[in-house]
């Protein structure tokens, strides 16, 4: 199994050191320029919002913003069995479209990380 990283355009070096990403077994990084370049055989897309407040202008954020989005016509290009995940709250990145398609994973990443976080506290309080 092939392990890939996407950093897409301004990202791809400040978003990961790619020293750091070997070290997670990763055997290729792709640049790319939007999510319309993802490859078919993808597994999980796991998306996360733009930082607006990792830009030192707003001419940045704003050039950037809506570029990268996962949408129905995203998931026609995906299989059947991938999954789409978020840590959540959401922006403009993932249309709402995408919430009623199994594979949209987020919201039961959600409700898992806060079975998690509930039983770290147990487990911290006990």
């Amino acid at each position: 199994r092939l392990w890939h990283f996407f950093s897409f355009g301004a990202f791809a070096d400040d978003h990961h050191d790619r020293n750091q990403l070997g070290a997670f077994a990763l055997t290729r990084a792709h640049d790319s320029t939007g999510t319309k370049f993802l490859p078919p055989e993808v597994d999980v897309v796991y998306m996360t919002r733009i930082l607006k407040e990792r830009f030192s202008d707003l001419a940045g954020y704003e050039a950037l913003k809506g570029v990268y989005r996962v949408d129905a016509h995203t998931l026609r290009k995906l299989q059947a069995n991938s999954i789409v995940m978020h840590p959540l709250p959401r922006l403009d990145e993932i249309a709402t479209e995408v919430d009623t398609d199994p594979r949209a994973a987020y919201f039961r990443q959600a409700r898992n990380g806060l079975f998690i976080r509930m039983a770290l506290l147990d487990m911290v309080l006990s």
